[in-house]
């Protein structure tokens, strides 16, 4: 049998590793944010979506990719509300 890699942990570990709980990574996994193979996977013994193995890596990058997509709210200036106005 093929050992893991190290960058594979499975989600208990996972979870304290990226400060994550397993709900959100569940979430992101069947909302498409992880996608299967590439951020985390399922092995010979696994049996339910608590004993996938997710790739740290990947997932690091992927959780800051998202982190830094984050929009910024914009100030609205006194100047630029009022030329968003309508004149009559």
């Amino acid at each position: 049998m093929q050992a893991l890699s190290k960058n594979w942990a499975p989600v208990h570990k996972a979870e304290r590793i990226l400060d994550i709980d397993r709900k959100d990574l569940h979430r992101m996994r069947d909302n498409g944010t992880f996608k299967l193979g590439r951020h985390y996977g399922a092995g010979p013994l696994t049996r339910s979506r608590d004993t996938y193995y997710w790739n740290i890596p990947l997932v690091q990058n992927r959780l800051s990719e998202l982190e830094n997509q984050k929009v910024k709210p914009l100030k609205e200036t006194s100047q630029s509300a009022s030329d968003n106005r309508l004149t009559a």
